[in-house]
């Protein structure tokens, strides 16, 4: 039986360029914050990728992602280089636990839960790809218990600040409904 495919809406397509562009503007802004280690970012851009997630689904927010991780990278000049694989690692596992998390385990897991999957998720990409490109020996997971604690903790904002938006876009829409299946 054919598959039925639909096409994007305009408002569809215009709130993933939304999104997206958010997304950059959070990601270039955490790159001017300091970090307490050198290699951790709080990942304040996945605030995006969880809100599309979580208002658009699955195929939008991976949209969105793969739009901000390209896009920003273009921007500060890291495409094609190592950072930008660190980047991209991250961004797809991250966006495939909290895809998967969001699918089969909310309820019971909030938006906070989801993005506690996704920071770990991310961290564990961010790993892998050291280990394969950069150190390929078992001392780089000497430092998994930093970035699995700041993964903890970033995942906790995370999820807080996408439940805290996706609350306040529902309040100001006026729809208590949220997420693919909303009408609108």
């Amino acid at each position: 039986m054919p598959r039925k495919t639909t096409s994007p809406t305009v408002r569809q397509i215009a709130s993933i360029a939304i999104l997206a562009a958010a997304g950059v503007v959070v990601y270039v802004f955490e790159g001017l914050l300091p970090r307490p280690l050198p290699w951790v970012r709080p990942g304040l851009a996945n605030v995006v990728t969880l809100v599309a997630l979580e208002l658009l689904g699955v195929w939008p927010a991976a949209i969105v992602a793969l739009l901000r991780i390209v896009l920003s990278a273009l921007l500060l000049g890291t495409f094609g280089n190592v950072a930008f694989l660190f980047s991209a690692t991250g961004g797809a596992c991250a966006l495939a636990g909290m895809a998967g998390a969001h699918r089969w385990f909310k309820p019971p897991l909030s938006l906070v839960g989801v993005g506690l999957v996704g920071a770990f998720c991310h961290a564990t990409g961010q790993l892998a790809v050291a280990w394969a490109f950069l150190v390929r020996s078992t001392a780089v997971f000497a430092i998994a218990s930093s970035l699995l604690l700041s993964a903890a903790l970033a995942g906790l904002v995370v999820g807080l600040a996408a439940q805290t938006t996706v609350k306040g876009l529902a309040r100001v829409s006026g729809s208590p409904e949220t997420g693919p299946t909303a009408k609108g």
